[in-house]
């Protein structure tokens, strides 16, 4: 399976990524909403693990999109408070 991880947060990302790895998932990354879209739209991932909040365009935008069709995604939404 080929996942696909859209986080701003460097240790968030970079944490998910290891585990996913670790777990023998091939792992794609992306820290901006335009990039996370981009790599999306390559349409070679299974899963999109994907933040809410993100510069560019917002992980819900992504999903939105109503040209595409996301099988499977799962969004990490947090606040200031944690």
């Amino acid at each position: 399976m080929r996942i696909l991880v859209v986080e701003d947060d460097n240790i968030l990302r970079e944490a998910t990524v290891s585990i996913l790895s670790g777990e023998d998932y091939i792992v794609d990354q992306a820290s901006t909403g335009d990039e996370g879209l981009y790599l999306a739209e390559q349409g070679i991932n299974d899963l999109i693990v994907l933040d809410i909040m993100l510069p560019g365009i917002s992980g819900l935008e992504i999903v939105k999109n109503p040209a595409k069709k996301w099988l499977r995604y799962f969004d990490i939404a947090s606040d200031s408070k944690g």
